[in-house]
């Protein structure tokens, strides 16, 4: 898995963002060397990506960073109805991507804040003004790691003997994870650095929604500074999230069996299915499955169920012109009138109101 590791101050900044919902056949646009980063996040179905010479399919509570210095193209349609966030985000400072185990072999080069990826610079989504803030932030934070001279001629003061002062030093000379620099005036806080997994499965994918969903709403006001100054306070959240999807790579107990949970509702989805009988398929407790599930799905195995039925049964009701009450036979449901309660309290509409909406788009 690769590691994009950005350096910090300063913080990549948001430049703007999207929700997607997309039918069967749509497929993601190919680009090259856009000059920015590109996150996607799949709330719903799967996308199909590739970026140079590897592939990747996106899944539901899957995200994957396209960077902005390489070619990335559609690897093929969407097979189901599709939902998904996309952002643009870039960074003035220097940034680099880590090989994973899988390509410990790969090169990894290091791009300048001032050697833009592409030949050009981002300007899609920033202002001139933009960027001559972006600027004057970076030489302020150049001079704060020590890079510049302070402009005064001073020394910075000894500390115990030492030219430099670092906070937390610890013996053998190793300073801790936060330390000071001066600057001839003032302490500063040191560079620092952001490591994001370019593709993951998310640690938490209802905040990353969450947090998407707030960025979406707020694209109409973007022209005022409030509301970019939030839309950024999102964004870091956003980048958090996906830091500390990071250290959950590792397998947690519990989480096989849920996986093993969720393949067996999707296989056996136009069945009637109990808890007694999925604990008996796993040779493991109800209690603890549906535990294990909670922990990995955030709902029950028939919560799981019921949105895959439906989530099947909306696929059927754009794909095929069958009547609603042999969608709902063929997705699970004994009676259509339960079906249709079902459909109504997670979409908002009926069924039939359901694909007429979409028959009209198309």
């Amino acid at each position: 898995m690769s590691v994009l590791h950005f350096d910090a101050l300063p913080l990549p900044h948001f430049i703007h963002c999207g929700y997607s919902l997309a039918g069967p056949g749509r497929k993601h646009p190919e680009r090259s060397s856009v000059g920015e980063f590109d996150l996607l996040v799949v709330k719903q179905g799967c996308l199909y990506v590739g970026e140079e010479d590897r592939h990747y399919d996106v899944a539901e509570g899957h995200a994957l960073i396209l960077r902005p210095d390489l070619h990335h193209y559609p690897t093929g349609g969407t097979r189901e109805l599709t939902a998904s966030y996309w952002l643009h985000f870039h960074t003035a400072g220097a940034w680099r991507a880590e090989p994973g185990e899988s390509d410990a072999s790969a090169e990894t080069p290091s791009v300048a804040a001032d050697e833009p990826d592409g030949g050009e610079g981002c300007t899609c989504g920033t202002k001139g003004e933009e960027a001559g803030v972006l600027a004057a932030l970076n030489a302020g934070r150049s001079e704060a790691a020590g890079n510049v001279p302070d402009e005064d001629g001073l020394d910075p003061p000894d500390v115990e003997g030492g030219g430099a002062l670092h906070t937390g030093q610890e013996e053998g000379g190793r300073g801790s994870e936060h330390s000071a620099v001066w600057t001839g005036r003032s302490f500063r806080m040191a560079a620092f650095g952001i490591r994001l997994p370019q593709f993951t499965r998310l640690a938490e994918p209802a905040k990353v929604y969450d947090a998407l969903q707030q960025l979406t709403a707020l694209e109409s006001n973007s022209h005022l500074d409030a509301v970019r100054w939030k839309q950024q306070r999102l964004f870091q959240d956003v980048l958090g999230l996906l830091a500390e999807s990071l250290d959950a790579q590792r397998p947690k107990p519990g989480e096989d069996v849920a996986d093993r949970a969720a393949s067996y509702l999707r296989l056996n989805y136009r069945e009637p299915v109990t808890a007694a009988e999925l604990g008996e398929a796993l040779r493991f407790h109800p209690v603890y499955v549906a535990r294990c599930m909670r922990q990995r799905f955030g709902c029950s195995p028939m919560e799981y169920l019921m949105r895959y039925r439906l989530e099947q049964a909306k696929r059927l009701l754009l794909q095929t012109d069958l009547p609603v009450h042999l969608v709902a036979r063929e997705t699970g449901f004994q009676q259509a009138a339960y079906f249709t309660s079902c459909f109504r309290k997670l979409e908002g509409l009926t069924p039939r109101d359901y694909r007429m909406i979409f028959h009209k788009k198309g």
